[in-house]
């Protein structure tokens, strides 16, 4: 089978120009603009939340992980899966 080329099948040729191209267009001002937006980030956009700080050792959390820790460990000891080694 032969392969036809886009150009002789009638399709045009379509070039796209690069973004940093595009921004080189701009006057200075809007440039200035742009760059700035983009280091504020997106105007509008929802405040990103934190994240809340680790708790302490010996808060509630870390009790409860190293119960449910002892717990898994003791119940495993008591009832291994099968092939599991001990």
């Amino acid at each position: 089978m032969e392969e036809i080329s886009h150009e002789a099948a009638g399709s045009p040729r379509v070039q796209f120009q690069p973004l940093e191209s595009q921004s080189e267009c701009l006057s200075p001002d809007l440039q200035f603009l742009q760059d700035t937006e983009m280091e504020q980030g997106f105007p509008g956009a929802p405040p990103v939340p934190q994240v809340p700080a680790l708790p302490h050792e010996g808060s509630p959390g870390d009790q409860a992980a190293a119960l449910l820790t002892a717990r898994y460990q003791a119940y495993f000891s008591a009832f291994p899966p099968p092939g599991f080694i001990v």
